[in-house]
């Protein structure tokens, strides 16, 4: 069985090797069980995002979204490693993701108050009313709409990201 604990609640008798000596060790596995089959595991909790941290440095004047290859994502001064991130089929989703991420922050839907999920329900919201437009009016190269699972995606893996909280 190995270090398995998954028959424990239901094994006659538990026998652990240790230097291959045999322990009958049956009642201290009747424990874990039962104190295992009690316990609940917790949902992960939701992420409040510092916005400062995903900032493009745009009040510096140097905002900076483009992408390298299908490889890396130049989000300000960051560069994002999106090799990983299967759900890119097209160049323009990793550039729609970046600006998507602008768009978070300067839309003020990642605010420090919202969880991630309710920032990205504000921004799908936005962009149900003003367009695909919204993400990039001010960029003049291509980018597609990315979903929220590849907008996630670059954030999780933006370095200078920082959770201010967690509800």
């Amino acid at each position: 069985m190995g270090g398995s604990g998954d028959y424990f609640d239901v094994a006659d008798q538990v026998i652990m090797l240790d230097a291959y000596h045999p322990h009958d060790v049956t009642e201290r596995a009747r424990a874990l069980a039962h104190d295992r089959s009690d316990a609940e595991f917790a949902l992960p909790r939701a992420r409040v995002v510092d916005p400062g941290s995903v900032d493009d440095d745009t009040a510096k004047g140097r905002s900076r979204i483009k992408r390298r290859d299908m490889d890396v994502l130049v989000y300000g001064e960051s560069d994002v490693d999106v090799r990983a991130v299967e759900q890119f089929v097209d160049p323009g989703q990793i550039t729609g993701a970046g600006l998507a991420l602008r768009t978070l922050v300067r839309g003020r839907h990642l605010d420090g108050h919202r969880t991630v999920a309710e920032a990205l329900d504000s921004l799908e919201e936005a962009l149900a009313k003003e367009g695909v437009t919204l993400l990039g009016a001010d960029f003049g190269g291509d980018y597609a709409l990315p979903r929220r699972h590849e907008i996630v995606a670059v954030l999780n893996r933006l370095r200078t990201l920082r959770v201010a909280r967690q509800r």
